[in-house]
């Protein structure tokens, strides 16, 4: 499967994309230890000053830089293992937390599910963006005294938080996935031959159902990484946001650590002077998204055949055992046939 998946274009040109982004941004830190480079004017060959900061993109600076002169390419690419490995944790978390759950609605509490349905349903028409603003901003938002937690706790509360805003939609679909696979005839006569219900998640609903956990993966990683984006539009960026409070020459609200969604809300401001500053970040949103939905389209590609060959080989064996049986049966009754007209 594994092999398949690396011979599939669409599932390599994702995954080139992602690797790609996550390898140049931990190189860069370990040979550049994150110093991004500055150019805050631009002189011409007699030393006078022709341009300065922010400056467009250019030969020297392919996504130009900030109001500081620091090169909007560099910070992106420090950026990057902030914002795809967060992406990554917390759409992995969702799954493996959501799996256990909804399997045990609908192997357990059947009578329920209905019930579960409608009242979780209520939560689509409800934003989760800001769900997560009101309660991540206490954490989040730097106060006059500064923060209340530490860098680290503030990531691990934003990642919990994050996790278990999706948990209960996705339980429900899982569930509803899981109580189709119950329903196959398969499944049914395992029931019936006194099959105890472990033994039919471990047999049958897991088997049936990893593909579909991989894609509900990669669906995740798009809708975090949608979900980062707003509440950077909100100022509310990934492990925390600097607010500066002096009266005279206060800054605007930054990111720690150049994530994405920071670099994003700390541009709004450009948006009718400098169109490089967000343009950069949201124009790398939109890559790894269009990389992710790639691998996610792949492997779906990937798994259909192999759906396909299993029916296809299942239905072989149904076939030879028909045949066999009936070459069983024919015997059998020529053997018999043969022994009466011997007596």
């Amino acid at each position: 499967m594994i092999k398949k998946l690396f011979t599939q274009p669409m599932f390599l040109i994702g995954f080139v994309i992602i690797a790609g982004l996550l390898i140049s941004s931990f190189v860069y830190t370990a040979v550049y230890d994150d110093v991004v480079p500055q150019d805050r004017y631009i002189y011409d060959e007699n030393g006078s000053v022709v341009d300065s900061a922010p400056l467009p993109p250019s030969k020297d600076a392919w996504f130009g830089t900030d109001m500081f002169g620091f090169h909007m390419l560099h910070k992106m690419i420090i950026g990057a293992k902030f914002t795809i490995l967060a992406a990554l944790s917390i759409a992995l978390l969702r799954v493996i937390v959501a799996i256990p759950i909804g399997i045990f609605f609908s192997s357990y509490l059947t009578k329920f599910r209905k019930y579960l349905n409608g009242f979780i349903d209520s939560f689509h028409y409800i934003p989760l963006t800001l769900i997560a603003y009101y309660i991540l901003y206490p954490v989040l938002w730097m106060g006059p005294e500064g923060f209340h937690y530490s860098f680290f706790e503030r990531i691990s509360i934003e990642v919990v938080v994050l996790t278990v805003l999706a948990v209960p939609i996705l339980a429900v679909l899982i569930s509803n996935e899981s109580a189709e696979v119950m329903k196959k005839d398969f499944v049914i006569s395992s029931q019936t031959l006194g099959a105890s219900k472990f033994f039919m998640i471990r047999k049958h609903i897991l088997p049936l159902l990893k593909e579909k956990f991989v894609i509900m993966f990669g669906q995740q990683v798009v809708q975090v990484l949608l979900l980062l984006s707003h509440l950077g539009l909100m100022k509310l960026f990934f492990g925390g946001t600097v607010v500066s409070f002096d009266p005279m020459m206060g800054d605007p609200p930054t990111t720690l650590s150049m994530e994405w969604s920071g670099l994003i809300g700390d541009a709004q401001r450009f948006m009718k002077t400098s169109i490089w500053i967000p343009f950069t970040p949201i124009l790398f949103f939109a890559i790894s998204i269009y990389a992710v939905n790639l691998m996610t389209e792949g492997f779906t590609k990937i798994s259909m055949g192999e759906s396909k060959r299993r029916k296809k080989r299942k239905s072989e064996e149904a076939i030879q055992e028909k045949i066999q049986i009936n070459n069983q049966s024919f015997e059998l009754k020529h053997k018999t046939t043969s022994q009466s007209k011997a007596v």
